[in-house]
């Protein structure tokens, strides 16, 4: 009877750390996937903007 039941506390702790790193994971992968949709977006606001000041100084002095 003990050994059943080290058995099923050893399953519960192994099912337990399965799933907060499942959890972990999908987290850092929800972060990444997050990045890597708004990080293009933020740059390519940047340059059109500092495109929009280049082009507008030189217009003004050349």
């Amino acid at each position: 009877m003990q050994m059943t039941n080290k058995k099923q506390q050893i399953k519960q702790l192994a099912r337990k750390y399965f799933v907060e790193q499942k959890a972990k994971e999908v987290f850092l992968y929800s972060i990444f996937a997050a990045a890597f949709v708004f990080i293009p977006y933020w740059v390519g606001l940047l340059v059109e903007k500092w495109f929009g000041y280049i082009s507008k100084f030189f217009d003004d002095f050349f």
